[in-house]
């Protein structure tokens, strides 16, 4: 069997002076499979290879020292695709021990076989950060290590209360007789300032003295999260840390938990609510989100125009990206019980979006094949949650239930908008 190894130093955990972690998270990040069997043969029913793609999912084994199993895991299935993506979280390493692979086609009997592989975890793997392997019918799998030991300054999640407030996430608190609270999830932080992606920091609109805050806390309480930037946003939305700032706030006894986030926080709510359905999370409210991608992403890596520790990150929100992880989720909806809602932000009347989404991309086909409804803003990418117009819908909406459309009414306004084709 051929094996090969590529090794790829991301800077994910450059830090000058750093130690490094014992133990790590290692992350099945995405892969690409071959058009055939090993024999030839189509992997699921069709008429040409291009139509028998495989449903692909991965069962990780983590053994230690001694040759004893010490973890596992498995990842989804990615239904019918050749470019799975998954960017799981499924098991912790440690340099000295090794892990055996098995990636599997899913199908209605015997699930096939795409090939298997064992490998040990070395000190240079873990500090490069990301391996890339090829074995049996897998072209290509890229795992990542994430270090599990960081100082608190470093968590890669955190949570605040803006209103009342503002407390940190150790003296957050509910106000007598408010059921609603609202967290707000801010976008892409571009740090061409120099700072690192991997501290977390808030955005101006999630303060307690921004205009957004104060409207939104008219209706209930408001909270805010920010997150590292250096993983890719759907790997995000698998942290513990972020499961655990939405139960802290469920737990306070709220009956109505909202999630509000702008640009890339629009997505990490929706694979939130996708992955965790039963987290509490009642409403998810899309301002500028990039469902569908953004050009200028793909473009600003290509380029080499984003902070390298960042690249993973601007990559996932690229038109590329969005589409070979939605082909690979094709089987999680949105929970019907969650209110969902896209806000899409446009520069002027007819504009095709606000300068970085395109209105397609807001709200994209997948959404409207579901009957998400939306919400039409005048106001560009970057000054949205502050603009009047889109606080005006923001109060309405985080206070009134947002029902699905029927799909004569989301075609209606698609073709308003000049959506439909």
């Amino acid at each position: 069997m051929r094996r090969t190894l590529i090794l790829a130093c991301l800077g994910f955990f450059a830090f000058g002076g750093i130690t490094w972690a014992d133990s790590y998270i290692l992350v099945v990040k995405s892969a690409t499979i071959a058009a055939t069997k090993a024999n030839g043969s189509c992997w699921d029913c069709g008429f040409t290879p291009t139509q028998c793609r495989p449903d692909p999912y991965v069962l990780v084994k983590v053994y230690d020292a001694e040759n004893g199993l010490a973890d596992s895991g498995q990842t989804f299935v990615a239904w019918n695709t050749f470019t799975p993506v998954w960017s799981q979280e499924k098991g912790t390493v440690k340099a000295g021990w090794w892990v055996s692979l098995q990636v599997w086609d899913k199908d209605i009997k015997y699930d096939d076989e795409i090939g298997t592989h064992s490998f040990y975890i070395t000190e240079a793997m873990l500090k490069a950060g990301e391996v890339s392997l090829t074995f049996g019918q897998v072209e290509r799998i890229t795992l990542a290590f994430r270090a599990t030991q960081k100082p608190a300054s470093a968590a890669r999640v955190i949570l605040n209360q803006p209103y009342p407030g503002p407390f940190s996430a150790k003296n957050v608190r509910r106000t007598k007789g408010r059921d609603l609270a609202v967290i707000l999830l801010h976008g892409l932080d571009l740090r061409d300032d120099g700072t690192s992606p991997a501290e977390p920091r808030l955005h101006d609109w999630q303060g307690s003295t921004s205009p957004l805050v104060r409207t939104l806390s008219k209706h209930g309480d408001v909270f805010a999260v920010c997150y590292t930037q250096t993983a890719a946003i759907e790997e995000i939305a698998t942290y513990t840390e972020l499961r655990e700032s939405i139960k802290k706030v469920k737990d306070l006894g709220y009956k109505q938990i909202v999630l509000l986030g702008h640009s890339a926080g629009g997505l990490l709510a929706r694979h939130f609510v996708e992955d965790h359905p039963s987290a509490g999370v009642t409403r998810v409210i899309q301002v500028a989100t990039p469902n569908g991608g953004a050009g200028l992403a793909e473009w600003g890596v290509r380029l080499g125009q984003v902070p390298k520790g960042q690249a993973s990150f601007v990559k996932s929100l690229s038109k590329s990206h969005r589409a070979a992880l939605l082909k690979s989720r094709g089987g999680r909806a949105i929970p019907s019980h969650i209110d969902f809602v896209t806000v899409l932000s446009c520069t002027v009347d007819g504009a095709r979006g606000d300068n970085i989404v395109s209105r397609r991309s807001q709200w994209s086909p997948d959404l409207q094949q579901q009957c998400v409804p939306c919400v039409c803003v005048k106001a560009g990418h970057l000054e949205v949650m502050v603009h009047d117009d889109c606080l005006d819908k923001l109060s309405a909406l985080v206070s009134q239930k947002q029902v699905r459309w029927s799909s004569a009414r989301v075609g209606e306004v698609s073709t308003q908008l000049g959506l439909a084709r």
